[in-house]
């Protein structure tokens, strides 16, 4: 038994790793795409991590997403407003597909539709989940409107973005950008694959941590939780999502029939599993870049 668990523990800790790497080619992809330059992978791939760090303790991952710039620019030649607008790109491309999909996971997600449909109806919410994202990359228009109310709707506290792309027109500006973004199909397909794959490849981790404690659920259990919990955690802007995460994975555990001690044991471990990779490599790298100074130059190119 005490074997299994570590197994597991170290499966789930490999799972993310390789999701690490999948954001990080996914990331580099999109610097390739609208600026024609990227950084290595190692360096990307540390960035990633230091931002993930970040994002643990700042709302709404503003630390993470004001980190890159500062990274990317010792690498590139790329300008820190536009590495801030490939962040926003990330962002916007996940938010279309989550935003969707959440609605039809809070609506199934239950008890008893779990004791009785649990792969169908997981396998419905994941097809429609994949046919809405489609038909936001083939309907530019529709994607577009919504990412300029994304824009518009920005709080306050992203004022630093504003100051960054001064000028009445930044919005209006960065949708074209978009909208040539929209255009490249190869780059689109490969988008699309890539979040299809972390789609499936992310649920593993909690998948994992059912097996530890040798609960029934499934598969597809995980996944409907995973994302369900995962978005309401980024609607949030907690830090991480922590909090409102944990406590809704916790909750619909209980609502499962999990013993509450045990629902809380799952929770924590599956986020241990999930941190343990972004701290392990994000805070050396957090260490290397001193983040100190570039911070006090970031300030002084936007100023």
């Amino acid at each position: 038994m005490k074997l299994d668990f570590i197994l597991l523990f170290a499966a789930g800790i490999i799972v993310n790793i390789l999701i690490l790497f999948i954001l990080t080619f996914r990331y580099n992809m999109i610097l390739k795409t609208l600026f024609n330059d990227s950084m290595k992978f190692i360096n990307s791939f540390f960035m990633q991590n230091a931002s993930f760090v970040l994002g643990y303790i700042s709302p709404f991952k503003i630390g993470g997403i004001l980190a890159k710039p500062l990274i990317i620019k010792k690498y590139t030649s790329i300008k820190p407003k536009d590495t801030l607008f490939s962040t926003f790109v990330e962002i916007v491309l996940d938010l279309l597909w989550q935003v969707a999909l959440f609605p039809i996971l809070f609506i199934f997600v239950g008890k008893k539709f779990f004791d009785s449909h649990e792969f169908l109806i997981s396998f419905i919410l994941v097809a429609i989940s994949i046919i809405i994202f489609m038909i936001l990359i083939i309907n530019k228009d529709l994607s577009l409107r919504i990412v300029g109310l994304f824009f518009r709707l920005m709080p306050k506290k992203f004022n630093i973005v504003k100051k960054i792309y001064k000028g009445k027109n930044w919005v209006e500006t960065s949708i074209s950008k978009l909208r040539l973004l929209f255009s490249d199909k190869r780059f689109m397909f490969k988008f699309f694959i890539l979040t299809v794959v972390l789609l499936f490849l992310n649920p593993l981790v909690l998948f994992f941590t059912f097996k530890m404690y040798s609960l029934s659920l499934g598969y597809f259990v995980a996944l409907s939780l995973y994302w369900l919990t995962f978005i309401i955690g980024r609607l949030s802007g907690l830090p991480g999502g922590l909090g409102a995460r944990d406590a809704s994975l916790g909750f619909l555990l209980i609502a499962l029939g999990v013993d509450a001690s045990l629902s809380v044991k799952v929770t924590v471990v599956s986020r241990l599993i999930l941190m343990l990779p972004h701290l392990g490599f994000g805070i050396p790298a957090l260490v290397y870049y001193g983040t100190n100074g570039m911070i006090k130059k970031f300030r002084k190119d936007v100023s």
